[in-house]
């Protein structure tokens, strides 16, 4: 059962996101909406395939029903990380509006590769602000997806315009 929650979790949170897409415009949303299905469609796979195996488990007499301790899941490395995911995700979402993307995203991306692991000193913080400022080239200046923007981004797209133009 504790294979379960994580799962179901990451289901109820594709779903919720699904539910908020439906109010972007038909251009600028289509792929919010693709990549939202294509998680939905893992992440159901994912319960699916987990579910069968608990069934195999059961049948096989492999699988004991066991007390969920909270204490326990909660002192799992990998619950901590998953919890830790979704946690820095909705404080993204609710502070990108007023930080600006490319800022907050640098953040965002720094903290999740550092929790997963990813601890190379030098790498680090160049892949978390190439990467903010790739997506905002791609998104922001070349498809013209509008993104929030504070004065960083203000800034940053009047210098890339200037050199582009």
């Amino acid at each position: 059962m504790k294979r379960l929650i994580v799962p179901v979790i990451f289901l109820l949170f594709i779903i919720i996101a699904l539910l908020e897409s439906k109010d972007l415009p038909p251009g600028a949303g289509l792929y919010p909406k693709v990549i939202i299905a294509g998680g939905f469609v893992v992440v159901t796979i994912a319960l699916i395939k987990e579910i069968k195996t608990i069934r195999s488990e059961k049948k096989a007499g492999q699988y004991a029903l066991k007390r969920i301790s909270y204490e326990k899941i909660l002192k799992d490395p990998l619950v901590i990380k998953q919890l830790f995911i979704i946690i820095s995700t909705l404080i993204y979402i609710f502070l990108v509006e007023k930080t600006g993307f490319i800022i907050i995203s640098t953040i965002y991306i720094f903290l999740n590769f550092y929790i997963l692991g990813f601890r190379h000193k030098t790498h680090l913080p160049f892949i978390s602000i190439a990467t903010s400022l790739i997506i905002y080239l791609v998104f922001g200046l070349f498809i013209k997806i509008p993104l929030p923007m504070q004065f960083l981004e203000e800034w940053i797209s009047k210098l890339i315009r200037g050199l582009i133009i």
